[in-house]
């Protein structure tokens, strides 16, 4: 099928995969197939490990679901995009993160639980590696084209609340934005609603995408033109395919869980779009349930959880616990949706 739609676009120049919408679409089929196709395989080689080497069912449950949204995001993404464009950074953030999660799963699924430090270690260690790397890429303008200083910082809602900061400054940022973004995604004690949210945030930094690398549709914005940050709109709806394949496959009661590689991976992909495409603090509100319970967590840690909202939340995991059709899970979705929609108000 691919061979089929790149001979037709190779014909002319205006072949159809030159034409942004119709490939949008095609990279939104092509996963999702692949997805739903290869989910039952993938519960098979499961059911076979289990019987084999003696494995703990829940732990693979829990842990081994990353794994089928990561391969038909990265083959489509390889496929469809220009490598040789800021896709190729996205593509190296949800590579260089699934690897680290799988780390995390592997060691999960051979013995009961991983030493609380080394958990802490990799969880902040791994951003600020990937951070200096990005921070790197970003001064240095081989991959990313920037029409402006790499360095500014825009102000969300606020019009023309630009400010620059130093090149020392502007990497701390960044690694503490990655740190605090992979942090949120990976502390989620309300197992099974990390992929819809993903969905919404995926949406909202592929339109911002889209219009960035397009100059006739910013000018007049105060939104950046980024050269082929299209191609970052490409690989977020290969993206977004894949999670409505793996929500379709997977709907409630749930079959698999994301598990760390597939949070950290999403976490890794869309953070990194959103600090090549200057929206590193509109990031936290597009993904403002991610944030909120990160900041709960912290906040019931601080005060021994003794505030009447930390009381509530734990409610909410009980529930869950003992409903895992619970309705706080379509509540919890809808509020990302609506977190989603306040970003996306504040493009300008």
């Amino acid at each position: 099928m691919i061979e089929i739609i790149n001979n037709i676009s190779q014909k002319n120049q205006y072949g159809l995969l030159n034409y942004i919408n119709f490939k949008t679409l095609i990279v939104f089929i092509i996963p999702f197939l692949i997805c739903l196709t290869t989910a039952n395989l993938f519960f098979k080689i499961i059911h076979k490990m289990i019987k084999q080497q003696n494995l703990d069912k829940n732990k693979i449950i829990l842990s081994m679901g990353g794994i089928i949204i990561f391969i038909p995001w990265l083959l489509t993404t390889i496929i469809f995009c220009k490598l040789d464009s800021p896709v190729i950074i996205v593509l190296f953030a949800g590579i260089y993160f699934v690897v680290i999660g799988f780390f995390i799963d592997f060691f999960q699924l051979r013995q009961e639980n991983i030493n609380k430090k080394i958990m802490i270690a990799i969880k902040i260690i791994s951003p600020i590696i990937f951070g200096l790397i990005l921070s790197w890429l970003l001064f240095t303008k081989k991959i990313i084209l920037y029409k402006e200083n790499p360095l500014t910082l825009h102000i969300p809602f606020i019009k023309n609340a630009i400010t620059t900061l130093s090149p020392f400054l502007y990497s701390i940022f960044i690694i503490l934005i990655l740190t605090l973004g992979i942090n949120s995604f990976g502390s989620k004690k309300i197992k099974g609603v990390t992929a819809v949210p993903s969905v919404f945030i995926a949406i909202t930094f592929s339109i911002f995408a889209y219009i960035m690398g397009k100059i006739p549709l910013q000018t007049h914005s105060t939104i950046p033109y980024i050269k082929d940050t299209t191609e970052i709109t490409i690989s977020l709806i290969a993206l977004i395919g894949t999670l409505i394949a793996f929500v379709w496959f997977n709907s409630i009661p749930f079959r698999v869980y994301l598990g760390y590689s597939g949070k950290l991976m999403l976490a890794g992909i869309l953070i990194t779009s959103a600090i090549i495409l200057k929206q590193e603090l509109l990031f936290f509100i597009a993904a403002g349930t991610f944030t909120l319970e990160f900041l709960l967590i912290i906040i019931d840690k601080i005060t021994k959880g003794n505030l009447k909202i930390m009381k509530i939340l734990r409610q909410f995991e009980e529930d869950q616990k003992l409903n895992p059709q619970s309705i706080y899970i379509l509540r919890y979705w809808i509020i990302a949706f609506i977190f989603s929609l306040i970003s996306l108000s504040g493009m300008k």
